[in-house]
């Protein structure tokens, strides 16, 4: 008998970039790690060209497909920045689903 561990990963993350002058960048991705890399490097997208990123302030696995994702990101554009930092700091406070 072999003993199997299966692992669930996302198949999208959604994240929230902190930029160096104090405003929010938000993304999807199916690979975090390197897509932030580009951000850093300055081959992200063109907002943190110009506005470099600071930190890697929230991440939202997405266990759901690409639709899914890009829902979560543009709900959270929408947000205003008081609404994003209340998501930094308190995550289970997004009220969101697919619906919306």
């Amino acid at each position: 008998m072999t003993n199997a561990i299966t692992l669930c990963l996302p198949s999208f993350w959604v994240y929230i970039i902190q930029c160096k002058n104090g405003n929010f960048y938000t993304g999807y991705t199916v690979d975090l790690h390197k897509r932030y890399q580009l951000h850093i490097a300055g081959k992200g997208a063109k907002y943190t060209r110009s506005f470099p990123p600071h930190f890697l302030a929230y991440v939202c696995p997405i266990y759901g497909n690409k639709q899914q994702a890009m829902q979560l990101e543009n709900f959270i554009k929408k947000m205003n920045k008081k609404g994003k930092k209340t998501l930094i700091i308190d995550p289970p406070s997004l009220q969101w689903s697919e619906s919306i």
